[in-house]
């Protein structure tokens, strides 16, 4: 067996960087040599790491970031939900931009299995900035990057998304080569000052009752794309159940008794928070569907 991957964790917030060194100490293929709670913790730090999670914020010194990521490939994660912010991120050189404390462990060692072997991973986060940034005319897509980073960003698998895009695997590695250098290409100052004005917070759904642990955990599932049999084995549940559990945890939460397939994705990715617009999300395709006091208002947060 070879020798585990050793990671630095960069993160703030106690509690945070606590559960995801523990989750990544319990996986063989990881071995965490560093935890420290800022970036300039991390420039002083002796630790020889392979990689590196970097909790980035709005506020770090853009010079201790460059000394991070520079002495060994790093996955940024972060609370800031402004397509600039990701993208400048990616530009600075990370292998990955990941939600901070919001996705399955299994993305996070995902994003830093790239991120090792200096390959991009580009995560629905990241495809999300990424489109936001050439529809701005940061820089120009063909019709089949456009369609790849959609499907990525929408939640779905990279092999179907790869599929779906018209690509072939090795066709797929050429063109996310070519957006890793048209994003790269993008010149200092181009992407304005929003990057460096703090955003509102992210308004919160608003449950009719409060998801359990493992309801988030099969739905945040389903969001992210994983398959029944994959999601059973997490929960530790017969595959043919998970549809059912699904179906009771939409009950719980939002009052929804009838749904389709898709329709349940699309709950889904509204209730754990996994779709870069929400509220778009809510009215086009998903008020009919909930209990009427589940809109989100201005000032609401979880009940």
């Amino acid at each position: 067996m070879s020798a585990p991957i050793r990671v630095a964790v960069v993160e703030s917030h106690t509690t945070t960087r606590e559960g995801i060194v523990t989750a990544l100490n319990l996986d063989d293929r990881f071995e965490v040599v560093a935890s420290v709670s800022d970036a300039q913790a991390m420039v002083d730090s002796a630790a020889g790491a392979d990689v590196c999670l970097l909790d980035l914020h709005v506020d770090d010194s853009k010079e201790n970031t460059l000394q991070v990521m520079s002495r060994q490939p790093t996955v940024v994660w972060t609370d800031r939900e402004d397509w600039q912010f990701r993208v400048e991120a990616f530009v600075l050189g990370a292998w990955s931009v990941l939600p901070r404390g919001k996705v399955h462990p299994s993305s996070v060692e995902e994003a830093l299995l790239h991120a090792r072997h200096r390959e991009v991973h580009l995560s629905p986060q990241l495809a999300s900035a990424v489109l936001d940034a050439a529809s701005r005319d940061m820089f120009e897509l063909s019709a089949a990057q456009l369609h790849l980073l959609k499907e990525i960003a929408y939640g779905t698998r990279l092999p179907l998304a790869v599929t779906r895009a018209g690509l072939t695997p090795d066709e797929f590695l050429t063109e996310r080569e070519k957006i890793t250098t048209a994003c790269r290409s993008i010149a200092p100052g181009r992407l304005g000052r929003l990057h460096i004005v703090p955003v509102a917070p992210i308004r919160e759904p608003r449950f009719m009752n409060s998801p359990t642990e493992r309801d988030s955990r099969i739905l945040t599932m389903l969001a992210d794309g994983y398959p029944k049999d994959v999601i059973a084995k997490e929960v530790g549940i017969a595959s043919r159940t998970v549809a059912n559990e699904v179906d009771k945890a939409l009950k719980k939460i939002a009052g929804v008794t009838h749904a389709s397939a898709h329709e349940r994705l699309l709950l889904a990715l509204y209730y754990m928070r996994r779709h870069r617009n929400p509220e778009l999300l809510w009215d086009v395709r998903l008020r009919k569907l909930a209990h009427s006091d589940q809109r989100i208002h201005p000032d609401a947060g979880r009940d």
